[in-house]
């Protein structure tokens, strides 16, 4: 995937990388395996979901990531607080020409 990254940022395509990853975010400082992997975004990518997205009786998780390499045509980023499952929907707004 670090290639794929670099790939995308050496050809000057500006990207949106979403999905449920399953690698909790808010783990970054005390698992490895989860700081490496966010560390392949540091190529330039900014994360748009810094929130938990996955919130139950016991625990808040956040494994549902969206990242850009054009942070500033993000218009917005929100996580929305609704009850359908137990990961809460995300989605970006990005302006375009």
């Amino acid at each position: 995937m670090n290639k794929k990254l670099s790939d995308i940022n050496k050809s000057g395509l500006e990207a949106c990388i979403a999905g449920n990853i399953n690698i909790n975010f808010l783990n970054y400082s005390s698992n490895k395996q989860t700081s490496d992997y966010l560390d392949m975004f540091s190529l330039g990518y900014m994360p748009l979901t810094t929130k938990a997205t996955r919130i139950t009786d016991h625990s808040k998780t956040l494994i549902d990531h969206i990242y850009t390499n054009s942070p500033e045509k993000v218009l917005e980023a929100c996580i929305c607080l609704v009850d359908i499952s137990d990961h809460l929907p995300c989605f970006c707004t990005l302006t375009s020409k």
